[in-house]
Parts: structure tokens; sequence; C-alpha cells
């Protein structure tokens, strides 16, 4: 089963909406919610603070609100008026820990509190991403 996607350039840049779609398998992309608040977006990548997890700069990330995010999941998450993209691992009291795979990109912390308000907030889980191949080095 295919879905169609919209394209957002959230990550590091403006929100705004764009008409570019494109199909993807459900293998990609996980359950699929109907609502238009959780609908699959896509955010075009900036930086390497994933390159070890195989989220490069340049590449695209198919972003799943309505999935489920588990401790060590990829997710996006908006931290003041910046988006980044970093495991997920859930404390005990509601919070959250983001950390990057990459050590020269600190951790962050968040309390229940936190989470709660309007910044920062979980967007969702990063389900896949792909890139364009390098053309002859």
């Amino acid at each position: 089963m295919k879905r169609e996607l919209g394209t957002s350039g959230l990550a590091g840049g403006p929100e705004f909406d764009c008409d570019d779609r494109f199909a993807l398998p459900r293998t990609f992309v996980g359950a699929v919610a109907e609502s238009v608040e959780r609908k699959l977006f896509v955010v075009q990548v900036e930086g390497d603070s994933m390159a070890k997890a195989r989220i490069c700069g340049d590449s695209y990330a198919v972003v799943n609100p309505a999935e489920e995010i588990l401790d060590g999941d990829a997710a996006l998450v908006k931290v003041g008026s910046r988006y980044v993209i970093r495991w997920l691992y859930w404390k005990p009291n509601g919070g959250c820990e983001l950390r990057a795979a990459s050590e020269k990109f600190p951790g962050m912390s968040l309390d229940a509190a936190q989470l709660r308000g309007a910044v920062p907030s979980v967007l969702g889980k990063v389900m896949w991403t792909f890139s364009r191949p390098l053309v002859g080095l």
C-alpha cells in the first residue's frame, strides 16, 4: 500500500506548506492516521549530528506523528525556534532525554512540564531517511 506524503521545510528553517507529493510503501511509514494533525510529512535534514545513525545532512526524513516513539527511536523535536532530530529516551517522570549520534552535540534533558508546554514539543518518529546519491567523486 502506498500513501502520498507532503514535504515541509521544518528542519532548520521556517515552516511552509508545499504541494510536492510522492508515494512511499507502507513499510516505510508505519501507522497512518486520518487526522490532519497526525499526518505524515517529510523534512530535509541539515547538519551532521545524526550522521552516525545514517540520518545525514541533505537527506530527507519521513516523520510520522501517529507512530509510537520508543526508547532509542529517532524523533523530530522542536526546541525553541529550532527543529532537531535526536534519539529520544523516556524518563519515568514523563520527561525525556534527547541524544545526538555525534559526541560533538550535547544531550538535552526535558522534564514532563517542558514537554507539555508549547516549546519544546515532540513532533513525530523518524521512520525512514533517503537521499540522492553522490555523483562521481
